[in-house]
């Protein structure tokens, strides 16, 4: 089945504002837990300062992309300036008796997005932190979700590059649970156009997908793309 992103959903993570997929999530927990009526509240839980370097945009700025014909495209910002909160995260865990134990926690998060109205597109560059829906632990969740302008309140034309951008020391417990969270690329060096880029995610995806290419790195953030009618688009410039 085809996932679908809702657009009311992904503009309360702008706002921040909204659940997220791991709110009231009842996950397995290998540990023995003893059962708590209350909600617990945990402490805050930050992104590690490595994990920033993943949203480098102020939302300030104009991303201008060519393509093999010298045509210019400008993404401009969509909602202004890169927002930055603590926002509150539920959860249940198993506890000892069968039992569920309820959660809470603040997460840091930064969100901002991008649009390009000549050819429909749109982007929405997320960093937060997510529990581990396995052990106790927590990570750092990278999500840039390229897409089509919405006409309702759905996306259902859209490619994904999510990461995990850290694992607080825990990677040999996690990697398993978090191994298949996106199929992507990471090329040393690739060349787009005339361009050449270093260490840069790339995420393909076959034609039915309708947006089949979308390249990125730490340095400039989204620096090549597939548009609707398969043209690629290379970054030329950030003003």
């Amino acid at each position: 089945m085809k996932k679908h992103y809702s657009l009311a959903a992904i503009l309360v993570i702008l706002s921040l504002a909204a659940c997220q997929k791991d709110n009231d999530t009842i996950v397995p927990n290998e540990l023995s837990i003893p059962c708590v009526k209350d909600k617990i509240e945990l402490d805050t839980v930050f992104l590690d300062t490595k994990s920033l370097e993943f949203i480098q945009y102020t939302g300030e700025e104009q991303l201008f992309f060519k393509n093999k014909d010298g045509e210019e495209a400008v993404f401009k910002p969509l909602y202004g300036q890169k927002s930055h909160s603590f926002f509150p995260i539920s959860f249940n865990r198993i506890c000892e008796n069968g039992d569920t134990n309820s959660y809470i926690f603040h997460r840091d998060q930064y969100a901002v997005g991008f649009e390009c109205q000549k050819l429909n597109l749109r982007f929405f560059d997320n960093i937060y932190v997510i529990p581990s829906k396995e052990t106790e632990h927590f990570v750092d969740n990278f999500n840039f979700l390229f897409h089509s302008k919405s006409t309702d309140s759905w996306i259902d034309t859209f490619i994904l590059l999510e990461v995990i951008t850290s694992f607080k020391g825990n990677e040999q417990i996690l990697n398993q649970e978090f191994n298949n969270i996106n199929k992507y690329e990471l090329k040393n060096e690739i060349k787009l156009l005339d361009t050449t880029f270093t260490d840069v995610y790339r995420v393909i995806k076959p034609n039915d997908n309708i947006l089949t290419e979308l390249y990125f790195n730490k340095k400039k953030g989204l620096v090549g793309f597939r548009d609707l009618n398969l043209n690629l688009w290379v970054l030329d410039r950030i003003e």
